[in-house]
């Protein structure tokens, strides 16, 4: 039997301290496929794979086809092997396409309704944003980047980790997280920045007035209220109903006991009705479909600087390094990367103890 070889096409993205690569790579047989790479810890792809392994059936994030280790030199890697979405990330969509509030509409009650099932899976994702949900040939948003996530309802104790421009105040603060409840304040950036094409809060690094995020900040409800009532007049081509500025403040609210959680958020009224899989029904309002926006709309922000560190990442005790870009050269950490093939060796066998989802070879 000929054992699969993927070969690397193109680095479709990096983080700058080459602590993971994403490539596009073509099998043996002409498919194409993406591999996501990381080095040690293996434990860290394994967890991720058994995560969108189990929600694959689902139908809650790409397929994923094998999890197994490559080495470069002598430094092992784990590899996720997951389908290949040509049209690209969440991000992309936004910035190519000037979403009406019809089309937000349902492409966030998927988001929702992703969220609502990975909580009831007891799973934190702790880096939603729109770069972590990929665009589904049907534009249908599918979630990945688990290397974050805890499972099992581990508690969360507020470890500063994930995305700066969409963390939560008590993630900032290091205070204890109430369930989903920051995962919930980060899909409420994340609604915001479709509909306004920028973040509801100010970068720190380029603010000189601004020396701490926002979020901290603006520390009651009607203190957020004020400032995104703000963005939205600072902003007069952008049309936002009543009823989605109410969804997008009660996920904003910076008391997470106050905030409304990801299940009530799809029995808000702007839905109107919508099914659980957010298919509209005959009465879901229209919002801003008639709204025709200007020919060159601003494109929102790819990333957002913070003191201490060069990049928007937040990694538990530490700033760590994470850009969005494109690579046109190959990474420092792995150079001149032709082909991607297993490990057969018995000693990674040992991470694998315990686990009833895979069997090395």
């Amino acid at each position: 039997m000929t054992e699969e070889v993927y070969n690397v096409r193109k680095t479709i993205y990096k983080k700058r301290d080459s602590t993971m690569y994403v490539v596009l790579v073509e099998t043996n047989k002409g498919t194409k496929r993406v591999c996501k790479i990381i080095p040690e810890p293996l434990e860290n792809t394994k967890n991720e794979f058994d995560i969108m392994e189990m929600l694959g059936g689902l139908d809650l994030c790409p397929p994923v086809y094998e999890w197994f280790v490559f080495e470069f030199g002598d430094k092992p890697y784990g590899v996720i092997v997951m389908e290949y979405y040509p049209g690209g990330d969440l991000f992309d969509f936004v910035t190519k396409n000037f979403l009406v509030e019809a089309q937000v509409r349902r492409i966030f009650h998927h988001l929702l309704t992703i969220g609502s099932e990975l909580g009831a899976m007891g799973i934190l994702h702790r880096d939603f944003k729109l770069e972590n949900f990929l665009m589904d040939p049907d534009d249908k948003p599918k979630v990945i980047d688990f290397g974050l996530a805890t499972r099992n309802n581990v508690p969360d104790n507020g470890a500063g980790c994930g995305s700066l421009c969409y963390a939560a105040p008590e993630v900032l603060n290091s205070t204890k997280c109430v369930g989903n409840a920051r995962d919930a304040y980060s899909l409420g950036v994340t609604l915001f920045t479709m509909v306004v094409r920028q973040f509801p809060f100010a970068n720190p690094q380029t603010d000189s007035q601004c020396m701490l995020p926002e979020q901290i900040i603006f520390d009651t409800r009607e203190k957020v209220r004020q400032h995104l009532n703000a963005v939205y007049e600072s902003n007069p081509t952008v049309e936002v109903s009543n009823n989605l500025k109410d969804l997008i403040l009660g996920l904003l609210d910076p008391d997470p006991a106050q905030r409304i959680t990801i299940n009530e958020a799809l029995s808000h009224a702007w839905f109107g009705g919508m099914s659980v899989r957010g298919q509209n029904s005959d009465n879901a309002p229209d919002g801003a479909s008639n709204y025709t926006p200007d020919s060159t709309p601003q494109k929102a922000t790819n990333s957002c600087m913070f003191p201490g560190g060069d990049e928007s990442y937040l990694s538990p005790g530490q700033a760590a390094s994470h850009i969005r870009f494109v690579l046109e050269e190959q990474s420092p950490g792995i150079t001149n990367l032709a082909n991607i093939k297993r490990a057969r060796k018995q000693r990674y066998n040992a991470i694998l103890e315990g686990s009833d989802a895979f069997s090395y070879p």
